[in-house]
This record gives C-alpha cells, structure tokens and sequence, in this order.
C-alpha cells in the first residue's frame, strides 16, 4: 500500500504528461494529472499512515489485555460477519469462535 502513493506520483505526475503533452486535444489533461499527482500520492500516504496507526493501536489494546482475546491461545480477535451472524476469527491460530 506504501508503494500506491509512489505509483501515482508516477503516473499521474511523468507518465500521463509526457504522454499527453504533445496533442493539442489532450495538453489540458496531461497539465491537471501533473497537477493532481503530489495531492493523490499525499493521499495515499495519509491512508496508509492512519492504517498503520489504527492496526498499532489495536495491537496495543490486546498487549495491555484490552481486547477480545481467543479461548483457545489468547490471540487477537477480528470481528467478521458472517451469513447467519457475526462472529470473531482468531489472527494467531485462525479458529473461530
């Protein structure tokens, strides 16, 4: 997910102008993708980094006990929901419960 924001620098920033610059139909898209390239990366760097921090927290919380731990070998619990009901699979031995 961290390379996404590199990719769309990429893209939207070299790849769409250079391509573009030379129509006459298309010069105004190939200057807004350059315009829109560090915005969209900035983006995407935001997301991964509040990922990365929501996924830290929750890490945190089991460490100290706070969260639903597994019956079975006390690893973290994901909350899923199924076809009948909602119910929680284990990220350390994969049971459900």
């Amino acid at each position: 997910m961290l390379f996404a924001s590199g990719f769309a620098w990429l893209i939207l920033g070299v790849l769409v102008p250079g391509a573009f610059s030379d129509s006459t139909y298309l010069v105004q898209l190939a200057k807004g993708a350059a315009w829109i390239a560090p915005l969209a990366s900035l983006l995407l760097l935001l997301v991964f980094v509040s990922w990365v921090v929501i996924q830290t927290h929750t890490l945190r919380k089991w460490e100290r006990g706070d969260a639903p731990q597994c019956m079975r070998c006390g690893g973290l619990l994901e909350g899923r929901v199924g076809p009948f009901s909602p119910y929680s699979k284990c990220l350390a031995c994969g049971k459900t419960q």
